[in-house]
């Protein structure tokens, strides 16, 4: 899968995992040492994330159905919770410290197979 933003007219230079599955979801990124600066994970259905079992920040944009980016949250450390975001459907997390070099608040992002 391949996210393009719209807004910034650039294709997002990440490979992208998707977890659409309740366990999937469940697990996300918790035990894992470390993930790379061009993975991410696409969390959904989802609007709310935590950072439990987890042993390294992470950022977390939450993103509408229609691709919107809601919000961003930029360095979410290991036993953190983020709110629950209303109208957000995907949720993709990134290493901590990258997600806003490709990604705004209120961007339009395209999701192509």
């Amino acid at each position: 899968m391949n996210i393009y933003n719209q807004t910034k007219n650039l294709s997002l230079p990440f490979d992208i995992e998707k977890a659409g599955s309740f366990y999937s979801r469940f697990l996300g990124l918790m035990f894992r040492k470390n993930i790379a600066k061009n993975k991410a994970l696409l969390l959904y259905p989802g609007n709310m994330i935590h950072t439990c079992f987890m042993r390294f920040p992470i950022d977390a944009a939450f993103i509408s159905k229609k691709g919107e980016v809601l919000e961003i949250k930029e360095n979410m450390k290991p036993w953190s919770f983020s709110k629950m975001y209303m109208g957000s459907f995907f949720v993709l997390e990134t290493i901590g410290g990258v997600m806003s070099k490709f990604v705004s608040k209120g961007d339009k992002l395209l999701f192509l197979e």
